[in-house]
């Protein structure tokens, strides 16, 4: 492996650990684009490394969040339950997708990601959805566990973006608790979704190894650092950062280059 291939594959494990542990968005929400960019991955693959090293960020930052009671372990795993089963039908549906438009597919949801962090999703009173979920919480963690975990196993990502604003628009979480919960259901859907990714393939160990080692160090950073940056500026930071990956990655195929889009 070059010594330019490992620096990336660390970097983006970190920003993608930072990203996961501020926020609770999935790994490949950054790291998919950096790693089809930058060092010219086919959108599978990327997905693939991506939802494996979110593993490893997630489980971290979920024992960070766990300590500061902010987590809901209840709803995380009866959401995280229906996620795990969805995610894996969607990794396999996702063999069925050609590779280029897979990529298209990355950069679309990525964008998405972008635009609502740009909107900050956390600031919100109780509204009508919060309300008619409000008795009916069961039904509305099996929802989010579906719909999104399906997406998440497609797509490796808008599943833990997704998650955090469905636990405050439809189940009324506080944020925090919000983030913390869906942290935690993402190491389910991730861990379901890379094994569905990786069956009968080849599993790039040292590349997953590079990645995850970045994604605890930036796991563990953002949850040192979170309580000094306010929710706003995450999002909106977040967000820019977000919305130029996507639009690198939608674009990228208009551009004869090997891996890297100058």
């Amino acid at each position: 492996m070059e010594v330019f291939s490992g620096i990336v594959l660390l970097l983006s494990g970190i920003g993608a650990g930072l990203i996961t542990g501020l926020i609770g968005a999935s790994a490949a929400t950054f790291m998919a684009g950096i790693l089809v960019t930058v060092l010219g991955y086919g959108a599978y693959l990327a997905i693939g490394v991506s939802l494996v090293t979110d593993v490893f960020a997630s489980l971290v930052s979920a024992h960070l969040y766990r300590k500061a009671k902010n987590i809901d372990i209840k709803r995380a795993f009866t959401i995280g339950g229906f996620a795990v089963i969805f995610a894996f039908i969607g990794s396999l549906v996702a063999r069925l997708i050609p590779d280029l438009a897979l990529g298209d597919g990355l950069g679309i949801f990525i964008l998405v990601t972008g635009i609502s962090f740009l909107g900050n999703p956390t600031q919100i009173k109780k509204t009508k959805l919060v309300a008619y979920f409000e008795n009916k919480k069961i039904f509305g963690s099996i929802l989010i566990g579906t719909v999104l975990g399906f997406f998440s196993g497609v797509f490796g990502a808008g599943g833990g973006i997704g998650i955090l604003v469905a636990l405050v628009f439809m189940l009324g979480f506080p944020i925090k608790k919000a983030v913390g919960t869906a942290i935690l259901i993402m190491a389910f859907i991730s861990l379901s979704g890379g094994i569905g990714h990786f069956i009968g393939k080849s599993f790039p160990l040292a590349v997953i190894a590079i990645t995850s080692i970045g994604g605890i160090i930036g796991a563990i950073l953002s949850s040192k650092f979170v309580n000094k940056i306010s929710e706003e500026k995450m999002f909106k930071i977040s967000g820019v950062i977000l919305i130029i990956i996507s639009l690198v990655v939608i674009f990228k195929k208009f551009f004869h280059l090997p891996g890297i889009l100058l």
